[in-house]
């Protein structure tokens, strides 16, 4: 009886020390899981993050993708205003040396009338 009284303490005894290590390893994996749970907790909240940061930028790429464009076709229309306002002062230039220098034949011709020399080869049809 004492033999087997050994027997069982000595088999009590792996029994525990089997439970102590079972006790450390469940602790150890609960340790592990709660990591694991952090890092996800922590790594779903930068995702998050992210993903907003992500459609943000997004908005701001559209937004100046669209301010671009409405310059681009401002600079167009300016740059056509110009041309047709260059083009325009070259008319109003051409039509004012047309008519400054009619102005001055005319002037020449009463003049030559007003003194008497009139000269016929000064008299030449007028091509506009």
């Amino acid at each position: 009886m004492q033999f087997e009284n050994e027997k069982l303490s000595l088999k009590l005894e792996d029994e525990i020390c089997e439970n102590k290590d079972l006790l450390k390893e469940n602790s150890a994996s609960r340790h592990l899981c709660n990591l694991l749970k952090e890092t996800c907790t922590h790594f779903t909240e930068k995702s998050t993050k992210y993903e907003c940061e992500r459609e943000e930028t997004r908005q701001l790429y559209m937004e100046l993708n669209n301010n671009v464009e409405r310059m681009i076709m401002a600079f167009e229309e300016l740059r056509v205003q110009a041309e047709n306002t260059r083009l325009e002062m070259c008319f109003k230039c051409e039509n004012s040396v047309d008519c400054v220098y009619a102005a001055s034949l005319t002037i020449l011709y009463f003049t030559d009338f007003i003194a008497c020399s009139f000269r016929p080869e000064r008299y030449k049809v007028l091509k506009w």
